[in-house]
């Protein structure tokens, strides 16, 4: 994701085949209006119930 933020003007995330959010790369990557895009970017994984980091348990 780093280079995709260096090297893109526009941006988008999706979850789950629904478009959350988009806007300019680097206010995506830097600071993202939705919490999902967020906790994407930061590596956590948020399902109903239960929200977790990559690598921990």
């Amino acid at each position: 994701m780093q280079q995709t933020a260096r090297l893109a003007d526009d941006a988008a995330f999706f979850l789950m085949d629904v478009l959350i959010e988009t806007g300019p790369a680097e206010q995506i990557f830097t600071n993202p209006h939705d919490r999902r895009t967020e906790d994407s970017i930061t590596g956590r994984v948020s399902w109903p119930g239960r929200t977790t980091t990559i690598g921990q348990p």
